[in-house]
């Protein structure tokens, strides 16, 4: 009876009520105080009551929805302040849906005014979505690229938001969401790169540079297999799939075809291929005196015996410097000894690989994203070479020819810039005006430390050696806690400072996905 009482209680009032009624007239049509020909009118009594119970019974039901959908939300105002807000307002909220649950919904709206969107930000109690807008408007703040303003007024309901949602007339409206919001992140920007999410503040936020940084040199350091080639690889792809910048690639040990295969570079093999490499500006020797006294390590005697050969006549190709070096007369036991050593350095270049050491048709870096495979140099030397006279190269059609920015990058860089650097450090002085960036990567800063004081953006990977972890931190300034943080960084992980930045911070280096056709992804041009 309990259990019989018990069910009863769950049936709602009013339709207890109801059944009641209908019993009630029941038992008096069939005691006799009802005649059976007014039975009819029973039963349309008893159809009115099963109505009106239906109704009792999907009532709660309904509103139950109408609650469901009335949960709290506070809408935010947002205005674009350059065109990487977008991606910096997918990545945030896509971070902080994963953190908290919460619901965001982002409605654009694109006028002849301008753009500026609204954000919605939905939760089970007014508290939470009024604390998560404040952490929003923060994350905008220190971003610096959008600005967002709360609309005042107490915690609004979805249906009162509806109305402010419709676009004016004249606009188009643009809903972000799911794919679409991660379609919307991968979109060209112009102005900034983006490097990573920060990892060293109390919530994730992504972290990007301004081109200016990246043309004033980029210095990537790291103890091996910390990273180094990875970031570098994305900082190319980022330059080249998202500007448009032309990237060239000098690839020491032969491994960024691979890291780039998702940029589809166009790679060159320097001995297969013919890659010439020939400073020259016009008539003027002293330039190629310069390049090569650095590139060949020459001494004083053999830089002097080297200038009064091309004083007269510039060469062309190292064959033609070396035939020029031949017929120089020898004056002296010391003028032979002199121009030996010369010939060895010169003769190594010219009859080991004579297609490589000779006037190039045209620059490398009109070519989009190409890796220069000078690990096919076998000769050590000759690679070390065959790098500064491609930069030495690239730099003169720059500044004799009006190119769009490109940026250089070389890998293992303590191989490649070692000895007298003269020539090396009025190119990074000169070379930004002509759109020329370099960046260097070398597991060892300290040991090129002029290459490290000339480079204006430094990302650092963990450094296990005392000397650099020294080095960089007294070059940079840093704080002790980020001093000891240097070497517990992990693989992919890095200190990044830039002067857009400001400051220097903590970042989990992050490469682009690569390009595809699947509408379910997001397509990187």
């Amino acid at each position: 009876m309990n259990g019989v009482l018990g069910r009863l209680d769950r049936i709602p009032r009013a339709l207890r009520l109801l059944l009641g009624i209908a019993s009630s007239l029941a038992l008096l049509a069939y005691s006799g105080i009802v005649s059976i020909s007014e039975f009819k009118y029973i039963i349309i009594l008893l159809l009115v009551a099963i109505s009106l119970a239906v109704v009792a019974v999907t009532e709660p039901r309904r509103k139950a929805v109408v609650d469901a959908s009335e949960r709290p939300a506070v809408a935010l105002r947002i205005k674009a302040l350059d065109e990487s807000a977008p991606e910096a307002l997918a990545r945030i909220l896509k971070d902080r849906a994963a953190r908290t649950g919460l619901e965001y919904i982002v409605t654009s709206l694109i006028s002849p005014e301008g753009s500026d969107s609204l954000l919605l930000i939905i939760g089970p109690r007014d508290s939470q979505v009024l604390v998560e807008s404040e952490i929003i408007a923060s994350l905008a703040s220190a971003l610096k690229n959008f600005r967002v303003e709360v609309i005042n007024g107490p915690p609004p309901r979805i249906s009162s938001l509806v109305e402010a949602m419709r676009p004016r007339r004249g606009s188009l409206p643009i809903v972000m969401a799911g794919s679409a919001m991660r379609e919307a992140a991968s979109r060209p920007h112009g102005r900034a790169v983006y490097i990573g999410r920060r990892i060293d503040s109390p919530v994730d936020v992504p972290i990007a540079i301004d081109v200016n940084d990246v043309l004033g040199h980029v210095g990537i350091f790291g103890s091996t297999g910390t990273g180094k080639s990875t970031t570098a690889a994305t900082l190319a792809c980022r330059l080249y799939r998202e500007l448009d910048w032309s990237v060239v690639v000098l690839d020491w040990a032969g491994e960024y075809a691979r890291l780039l295969s998702p940029c589809r570079p166009r790679v060159l093999d320097p001995v297969r291929d013919g890659v010439g490499v020939w400073p020259t500006s016009g008539d003027d020797g002293e330039g190629l005196v310069e390049v090569l006294s650095s590139a060949l390590d020459l001494s004083g005697p053999q830089a002097y015996l080297l200038d009064k050969v091309v004083s007269s006549r510039v060469p062309e190709s190292a064959r033609e410097l070396l035939e020029a070096i031949e017929a120089l007369p020898e004056e002296s036991k010391w003028d032979r000894e002199v121009k030996r050593g010369l010939l060895r350095k010169i003769g190594i270049l010219a009859n080991r690989y004579p297609g490589l050491f000779a006037k190039s048709a045209e620059p490398l870096s009109t070519e989009g994203l190409v890796v220069v495979e000078s690990s096919s140099i076998r000769t050590s030397f000759a690679r070390r070479a065959f790098e500064l006279l491609l930069l030495a190269s690239e730099y003169y059609w720059r500044v004799e020819n009006s190119l769009p920015p490109a940026i250089y990058i070389v890998d293992e860089a303590h191989n490649v810039f070692s000895g007298e650097q003269g020539f090396l450090a009025r190119l990074m002085a000169e070379s930004r005006k002509y759109g020329m960036s370099i960046v260097v990567i070398t597991q060892s800063p300290s040991s090129v430390e002029p290459l490290v004081l000339n480079t204006s953006t430094k990302i650092v990977h963990a450094l296990r050696a005392a000397s650099d972890k020294n080095f960089i931190a007294d070059t940079l300034g840093l704080r002790p806690s980020l001093r000891d943080r240097i070497s517990k960084l992990r693989a992919g992980e890095a200190l990044l400072y830039a002067p857009s930045l400001g400051e220097p911070v903590i970042v989990k280096i992050e490469f682009p996905q690569p390009a595809t056709d699947k509408l379910d992804q997001g397509l990187i041009f």
